[in-house]
Formats: structure tokens, C-alpha cells, sequence
């Protein structure tokens, strides 16, 4: 597949995954029987592929990442009411099992564990799990999985109450810290002719 070939298809991908979830969020596609599940699977396939009965074995494509984030950024609320709150029944013909039996909030709460993994190994904590296809994609994708996860742990605090009592809060904060000190450099940069001023006798 040529590099162009290769770009868009992934901007299909991204395209497909953002329209579907513009879909779930308006109602569109309310009553269809497959409702979540394929959007359940899609996300699986990019954050969660361990958990993937199809999954080769291979980290995903970065586009894959990013369309799981968009299903949750853009459809998060109706996911988290109709699938992690309502608790829906196991139902044979449904290709995600996942949500069935009350294993909504398993679920909600594995994905945002797996969203909190990629985004540190994006900082360079660990081995990357999805195939970078452009190194300057890096900070787009790492911003994208914090919103998603910061989203996740907003809709259900209680899930994330424990686990963010350790590492992940002190990532978070780290990340904060790290945010107001470049803000704090770049105030001084920018306004060093008037500091000068101010402190000359």
C-alpha cells in the first residue's frame, strides 16, 4: 500500500469511527440492536486488545487509538447511561459480550485503566501498545487519551477513586505541574522587558 493509500485509509477510519459516534450521541441509531456493540468492539480493537477474541497479536494502528477516543469523547455520556449504568442483559446474537450480566462497569473501568496506560507510555513510561505512523502524531494522540480517560473517570469517579489514590493521580499531577511551570517560563519570557523595568532602582 503506497503512503498515500495508507493515509486515507486511516482518515476513513477516524472519519467512520467520528460519524458513527456523532450518530449514538444524537440519537440517531437509537433502538438498533447493535447499537454499542459495534462501537464497543471498535474501541476494544484500539485500546483493549488483549481483551480481543480477533486481534492478531500486533499493537494497533495509532488511527485505531484515536477512534476509540473519539467514540468516547463524542458518545461517552450515552455509552456510560445506556451500557455502564443500566446493567443490559446478556443477549446471544450481540457481538460484544462484554456489556452483558452488569459487566458495564468492568468494562468502563478497564478502558479507562488501558487509556491511562497508553497515555503514559506516550510520555515515554513504557513500550508504546499501537504503531506510531508518524512520530509527529505523538502529542495530538497523547492529548486525545487524556480528554477520553479524563472523561471516563468524570462519568464514573467512583470507579477510578482507588486506582487514581496511586500512580495515576501522581501522573496527573505530574502532568499539571509540568503544564504550569512552561506556562509560568513562558509569562516570563514574554514579559521580561517589563520585569526589568519594574525591578531596575
Amino acid at each position: 500500500m503506497s503512503g498515500q493509500a495508507e493515509k486515507e485509509e486511516r482518515a476513513r477510519w477516524v472519519n467512520a469511527c467520528a460519524f458513527e459516534a456523532r450518530c449514538t450521541a444524537a440519537g440517531f441509531d437509537e433502538g438498533h440492536k447493535h447499537r454499542f456493540t459495534h462501537m464497543a468492539s471498535t474501541i476494544q480493537m484500539g485500546i483493549d486488545t488483549d481483551a480481543d477474541p480477533h486481534h492478531s497479536g500486533t499493537p494497533a494502528p495509532d488511527y485505531h487509538v484515536i477512534g476509540a477516543a473519539q467514540y468516547i469523547l463524542v458518545a461517552g455520556d450515552v455509552i456510560d447511561a445506556e451500557c455502564v449504568r443500566r446493567q443490559l442483559p446478556f443477549h446471544h446474537h450481540h457481538g460484544f459480550k462484554g456489556w452483558a450480566d452488569g459487566n458495564g462497569p468492568a468494562v468502563w473501568k478497564r478502558w479507562g485503566d488501558r487509556l491511562a496506560e497508553i497515555a503514559d507510555a506516550l510520555d515515554g513510561g513504557g513500550e508504546l501498545p499501537c504503531t506510531l505512523y508518524e512520530e509527529t502524531s505523538r502529542e495530538a494522540l497523547r492529548d486525545m487519551v487524556d480528554r477520553a480517560r479524563d472523561k471516563m473517570v468524570a462519568l464514573e469517579p467512583q470507579l477510578f477513586a482507588q486506582s487514581d489514590s496511586g500512580g495515576n493521580q501522581g501522573t496527573s499531577i505530574s502532568r499539571s505541574l509540568e503544564g504550569l511551570w512552561m506556562y509560568f517560563v513562558s509569562f516570563l519570557n514574554a514579559n521580561s522587558a517589563c520585569l526589568h523595568l519594574a525591578l531596575s532602582p
